[in-house]
């Protein structure tokens, strides 16, 4: 990592971000991220940039790593180290616990240990290393046991028809005049409106056999139901296909 002025990076995607700002200060409102997204799209005409969008799962915590190091003061060569003064920050793969500052542009690498002492003299062998696609797979299957646990009916055991009859509850009995009427209550009827199914095994638009659903945002759900008066249920799904296509009022 570079710095040639002090605060600022000096990264070969800097100039990417520069054109998305650009572009975002024509555009009054960004409502949701699918709009951030097809403004990113159109900021380059030459080579544009692609889109990949991240799920949590893809981010790695760095808890334990924070409570592995300290910000050293000094290098290992007993100098002070001087961050408002860094050119650049050099990373080398022989020495993972260790960067690699240059305070002037013709200034020498200067090495310091970001290790806190109790854990300094600790070695880390190739077993204790974990590559992130079994570490993601390891963290999947725990959270769906988990999940299992948590919607496992607890056992009853009954041993007596007679004794699981005595604790069912008796039913009341309501009258027909005052059931009608309260379900009549509950109901709201709004004209013009339209509602999708609560699913979240298929599509809101009808006849699509698309099996890459996504979850529908609040901030779009409102959108719609203001714009196309259209209302989507917390558990509805849409495709990528139709999610990109915005024909909300067919």
């Amino acid at each position: 990592m570079k710095f040639l002025e002090p605060g600022h990076s000096f990264l070969p995607n800097d100039s990417d971000f520069a054109k998305i700002e650009t572009r975002l200060k024509q555009h009054q409102r960004v409502y949701v991220v699918e709009d951030y997204i097809e403004i990113t799209k159109k900021c380059k005409r030459v080579n544009p940039l692609k889109i990949i969008r991240m799920k949590p799962d893809d981010f790695l915590s760095s808890k334990m790593l924070e409570k592995q190091i300290v910000n050293r003061k000094t290098y290992v060569n007993k100098n002070k180290v001087s961050w408002l003064s860094a050119k650049e920050i050099l990373l080398k793969k022989e020495k993972e616990h260790s960067l690699f500052m240059r305070s002037g542009l013709n200034g020498e690498l200067q090495e310091f240990d970001i290790t806190k002492k109790s854990v300094r003299n600790q070695s880390i062998t190739p077993s204790d290393r974990v590559c992130h696609a079994c570490w993601l797979r390891t963290k999947i299957d725990a959270v769906r046991i988990n999940s299992q646990d948590d919607n496992r009916q607890p056992l009853i055991d009954i041993t007596d028809n007679e004794q699981q009859e005595q604790y069912l509850p008796t039913p009341t009995e309501i009258p027909q005049s005052e059931s009608t009427s309260t379900v009549e209550t509950q109901r709201i009827v709004l004209p013009d409106y339209r509602r999708a199914a609560n699913s979240t095994h298929s599509c809101v638009f009808p006849n699509c056999s698309s099996n890459i659903l996504h979850n529908i945002s609040d901030k779009l759900r409102a959108t719609i139901l203001h714009n196309y008066k259209f209302y989507l249920p917390k558990l509805a799904r849409v495709c990528s296909e139709h999610l990109s296509i915005n024909i909300w009022d067919t």
